[in-house]
C-alpha cells in the first residue's frame, strides 16, 4: 500500500526528466513524455502554486487534525520545475529527499538523492545537444563507505542522428572513456519506430538483443528466451471504435518471460501484466483516465490471481490539482486517505 501511495504522490505532481531515449523507448514516447511535463509545468504555473503537501489519515472517518500527519512536501519554483521532494515518516523525521535543478528551457540540469541531514547521497549531472537530446548523464557518489569524498560512479554518453533518433548509449566506469562496461545500440525503421535495441559488454560481446517485431498474425510466440527478446506493438480496436496501442515483450527477467502493456487511444497504459514459463501471472494492474488523462483509479492485484490486493481512488478539482487519494487494500472500507493541500 505504501508503494502504491508513492507512486501517485511523485508521479502524478512532480515534473520529471524523462528526456532521453533508452531501451524499450522511443522518441516518440519521450515526445510524449516531454508534452505532459510541459503541460504538468502550465497548470502549475497558471495556478500560482509554489507548494504541494500532502498529509495521511487513517481513515475516511478521519477528519481532525490529530488524526493525520505530514507525509509529503514539494515545493515548485517560478516556472513549475519540482525544486525538492520530501517523504515524512509518521513522527515527523524525514525518510529521503530530492533536489534538482533546471535550466531556462526546463532541462533537468542535476538530481540529488539527500540524506535526512540534507547532505548529498548520490548526485546526477546532465548534458544536452543544440537539439535538446541528452548526451551525456554523469552519476556522482562517495567513493566508499567509509570515505565519503565524492567520485564519479559511472557516466554514460549517447549520440544521435539527424532523424535525432539515439543511436547508441556508451556507459562508462571513469571520465577518460577507459573503462567501457557497457554498450547499446539501436536501429529504426524509415518511419522512425524502433527496430531493434542490441546490448553489449565492455569486450563487445553482446548480452543482450531486443527485436521490435511481430509474427504474421500480430502475435508474440509465447516462449522463454535466454539472451535475447522480441517485442511486438500492435493495435487493436476497443468497443468503442477506437485504436488502442498493445505492447508484447517476451523476455527474461528473473522469473518473468512475458510482459504486456495495453494503452488507450491517449497513449495512457491502462493494464500491465507479467507472465513466469508456467503461464502464472506475476504482477497485474489497471488503471482508469478522464478526459483530460488523469489517472482517476488504479488496482493491483495478487499473484496469479483475479483478487484486489490493494486499489486507489483520486480526486481531482476543475484545474486538474489531486486533492485527495483514497487507498484501499482488498475490503470497501479505506486503509488510508491522502489530502493535499496547496500553497501560492
Amino acid at each position: 500500500m505504501k508503494k502504491l501511495i508513492t507512486y501517485f504522490i511523485f508521479f502524478l505532481l512532480a515534473t520529471g526528466s524523462k528526456a532521453q531515449v533508452s531501451f524499450n523507448e522511443t522518441k516518440a514516447d519521450v515526445d510524449l513524455y516531454s508534452q505532459r511535463e510541459k503541460m504538468t509545468r502550465e497548470r502549475i504555473v497558471a495556478n500560482n502554486i509554489r507548494s504541494v503537501k500532502s498529509y495521511t489519515y487513517k481513515s475516511d472517518t478521519s477528519t481532525n487534525a490529530e488524526d493525520s500527519y505530514l507525509s509529503s512536501e514539494m515545493n515548485y519554483d517560478e516556472h513549475g520545475n519540482l525544486l525538492n521532494y520530501k517523504l515524512y515518516r509518521k513522527n515527523g523525521a524525514i525518510k529521503y529527499q530530492y533536489a534538482y535543478k533546471w535550466d531556462d528551457a526546463g532541462r533537468n540540469l542535476e538530481f540529488h538523492q539527500l540524506r535526512a541531514d540534507g547532505s548529498t547521497k548520490y548526485r546526477e549531472e546532465n548534458l544536452y545537444d543544440g537539439s535538446g537530446n541528452q548526451v551525456s548523464l554523469r552519476v556522482f557518489g562517495r567513493k566508499s563507505f567509509l570515505n565519503k569524498n565524492e567520485k564519479i560512479w559511472y557516466r554514460s554518453v549517447s549520440k544521435f542522428d539527424e532523424k535525432q533518433n539515439m543511436r547508441q548509449q556508451l556507459f562508462y566506469y571513469d571520465n577518460s572513456d577507459k573503462k567501457l562496461f557497457d554498450r547499446y545500440e539501436y536501429a529504426y525503421y524509415d518511419d522512425g519506430s524502433k527496430k531493434q535495441t542490441v546490448e553489449y559488454n565492455r569486450k563487445g560481446k553482446v548480452r543482450f538483443t531486443w527485436n521490435y517485431d511481430c509474427n504474421p498474425v500480430g502475435k508474440l510466440e509465447a516462449k522463454s528466451m535466454k539472451d535475447s527478446s522480441t517485442i511486438c506493438i500492435r493495435y487493436e480496436t476497443d468497443k468503442d471504435g477506437n485504436k488502442i496501442k498493445i505492447k508484447e515483450e517476451n523476455v527474461k527477467y528473473g522469473k518473468v518471460v512475458r510482459i504486456i502493456h495495453k494503452y488507450d487511444r491517449n497513449e495512457n497504459v491502462v493494464e500491465e501484466l507479467s507472465y513466469d514459463k508456467a503461464g502464472r501471472a506475476r504482477y497485474h494492474s489497471t488503471a482508469v483516465f478522464d478526459d483530460k488523462n488523469n489517472c482517476t483509479a488504479r488496482t493491483a492485484y495478487q499473484r496469479n490471481s483475479n483478487q484486489i490486493k490493494e486499489r486507489s481512488e483520486i480526486v481531482y478539482d476543475s484545474a486538474g490539482n489531486i486533492i485527495e487519494l483514497i487507498a484501499y487494500k482488498n475490503t470497501a472500507t479505506p486503509d488510508r486517505i491522502l489530502k493535499f493541500k496547496y500553497s501560492r
